[in-house]
C-alpha cells in the first residue's frame, strides 16, 4: 500500500476509532437511563421541598435539612448528576410535572393533595436510601 493511500485510511478510521475507545467521545455522553434517573431524583427532591414549605409551613431551611431530602440531595450526587443535568433540565421537568397536576391554576389547598401521593412516594424512596447508591 502506498503511503498516501495509507495515510488517507488512517485519517478516515482514526475518529471512528476514538469514538469507540473507553475514554470516546460517544462514552462520556450519560446513558438515557441515567439522565432519566437523575432528574427523576432532582424532581422528586424538589417536590418534596416544595411540599414541605406550601403544605407543612416549613422554612426553606427546615425543608431541605430533612432526612428524604438530605438523602435524595446526596443519591444526587453519589450518582453524578449535577454533570449530567442542568439547573434548566431539572426546572422544566419540575414545572412540566406540576403542569400536568393542573399548574398555577391550583391554589395551595388543592396543590398540597395533588402533589401528596408524589412526595409520599419520594419520602418513602428516600427515607431509608442508600445514599451511595439507589434502590
Amino acid at each position: 500500500m502506498k503511503l498516501k493511500t495509507l495515510l488517507a485510511v488512517s485519517a478516515l478510521l482514526l475518529p471512528a476509532l476514538a469514538l469507540a475507545a473507553p475514554n470516546g467521545r460517544a462514552n462520556r455522553r450519560p446513558r438515557q437511563s441515567q439522565k432519566a434517573l437523575c432528574l427523576e431524583i432532582a424532581v422528586a427532591r424538589a417536590h418534596m421541598v416544595t411540599y414541605n414549605v406550601t403544605c407543612r409551613s416549613y422554612s426553606k431551611e427546615e425543608a431541605v435539612r430533612t432526612l428524604q431530602v438530605e438523602n435524595a440531595g446526596a443519591v444526587y450526587r453519589n450518582q453524578g448528576c449535577q454533570n449530567i443535568l442542568s439547573e434548566a433540565d431539572v426546572r422544566n421537568a419540575t414545572m412540566a410535572e406540576i403542569n400536568l397536576l393542573g399548574g398555577r391554576k391550583l391554589n395551595n389547598e388543592q396543590y398540597c393533595s395533588a402533589i401528596k401521593p408524589a412526595v409520599d412516594k419520594a419520602e418513602e424512596w428516600f427515607d431509608n436510601a442508600d445514599v451511595d447508591g439507589v434502590h
